[in-house]
């Protein structure tokens, strides 16, 4: 029997392994652009029994036809109740075809929720995708927001890469109702898109100092603050859009905000809530180089032996403390000042780190419920926020399997075509 043997020209071998070396190189370099879906409340902090909404929204990095998701929430502390559409798919002016998903309060989810344009239509634009109201419960606590099951897809068919923000709410006690609203009232000062309903216990404020300012788009705002017990000097960023009349709102508190779940690490030196605007305002979209200064007295420093370098500024959001970026700016013969860099705002310590050779961690933060009456001192650690870093490594693990995947494929492809020859 003739056996026959098929050579491949030299060339077409080559061209074969190039297109492996292709595919190597190509999974060393993984997506950047991907959409931002974000879910948010319309308030950061409500009281026991009391609506609120809850907010998906999403930004395109490149345009795509439809999104899938679920929402999930902790249905101890809150329950979903009704689910409507947002802008983002155009309403009645765009063909488009739109499901509320299903509310198990239960298990805590809203499933099945997605859109889609029709007729060759594609959304480009950010914007809401869907809102859900909410009810707390008698319970309180914090509770985490999130999306799974999250799906965008281009007009063929295939998954966009996407990045999710979150952000969850904090359920507080009822029963100062009446004098916070009174309190809150009396302060607003500025209106327009000014207020912001903090739902601090009254009675936790030691001082009160409210500023506005017309803001314009494309302007550094800066606000000044004066009061003689109040730790904060100034709030800083730039105005990205137009908002009108703004206001700044800080609470130098007497102890722990009553929104928070639990102390920061470290030497307090103050507690302090800042407000800029209300709920929604201060995004990446309306302000950019957002900048608090502060100031901390150099007698308190020397009485506590802390030096400079070791002040923060710690804020506190998505129900954990994260210290932010600060460095010394200026000093006087009493005062040491200090600038920090904040993506948002809500409550706030200054603190001080613990001396060195004591541990470093950061899930050292002191839950209330295990502090003792007479706790003066919360020793603590470092913090730092890396929740984003986190989401980075897990996509780019997965583009990497993918991508592994395919020079296998293409690697046996290659062996086959050598062993037939």
């Amino acid at each position: 029997m003739r056996t026959y043997k098929n050579k491949l020209p030299v060339r077409t071998t080559c061209f074969l392994i190039a297109i492996t070396l292709l595919c190597l190189i190509y999974s060393a370099f993984p997506v950047s652009a991907q959409a931002v879906v974000s879910i948010y409340p319309s308030s950061p902090t409500v009281q026991t029994n009391q609506n609120f909404t809850v907010y998906v929204n999403i930004e395109p990095e490149s345009p795509f036809v439809g999104a899938q998701t679920n929402i999930d929430f902790d249905s101890s502390l809150i329950t979903a109740g009704a689910v409507t559409e947002g802008e983002l798919f155009g309403g009645e002016q765009t063909l488009h075809i739109f499901n509320n998903g299903t509310i198990d309060n239960q298990s805590g989810t809203v499933s099945g929720l997605y859109a889609a344009v029709l007729g060759g239509n594609q959304v480009s634009d950010s914007g809401t995708f869907v809102e859900v109201e909410f009810i707390s419960q008698d319970k309180t606590g914090y509770s985490d927001l999130g999306l799974s099951d999250l799906i965008l897809s281009n007009s063929e068919g295939q998954a966009i890469p996407v990045s999710i923000e979150t952000e969850g709410i904090t359920v507080i006690s009822a029963e100062n109702e009446d004098t916070q609203e009174e309190s809150s009232g009396a302060s607003s000062g500025g209106g327009g898109g000014g207020g912001s309903d903090t739902s601090e216990d009254v009675e936790n404020i030691d001082l009160k100092e409210v500023k506005s300012i017309y803001v314009l788009s494309d302007t550094n705002i800066s606000y000044q603050f004066n009061e003689k017990n109040n730790p904060v000097t100034s709030i800083s960023y730039h105005s990205l859009k137009t908002a009108g009349q703004i206001t700044a709102t800080i609470e130098v508190l007497k102890d722990i905000s009553s929104t928070v779940t639990e102390m920061p690490a470290g030497k307090v030196y103050r507690h302090i809530n800042i407000w800029v605007g209300k709920h929604g305002y201060a995004t990446e979209e309306n302000m950019g180089e957002i900048s608090i200064g502060f100031s901390v007295p150099k007698e308190w420093m020397s009485d506590n032996e802390i030096k400079a370098e070791d002040i923060r500024l710690n804020r506190f959001s998505n129900g954990k403390w994260n210290d932010l970026q600060t460095s010394v700016v200026d000093e006087n013969s009493d005062q040491v000042f200090f600038k920090s860099m904040t993506p948002g705002f809500s409550p706030f310590a200054i603190t001080a780190l613990e001396k060195s050779g004591s541990s470093v961690s950061t899930d050292e933060n002191i839950p209330l419920d295990e502090l003792s009456d007479t706790d003066e001192e919360v020793k603590g650690v470092e913090l730092s926020e890396e929740t984003e870093p986190e989401k980075e490594t897990e996509t780019s693990g997965q583009q990497l399997a993918q991508n592994s995947l395919l020079l296998l494929i293409a690697s046996m492809f290659l062996l086959m075509i050598i062993r037939k020859e």
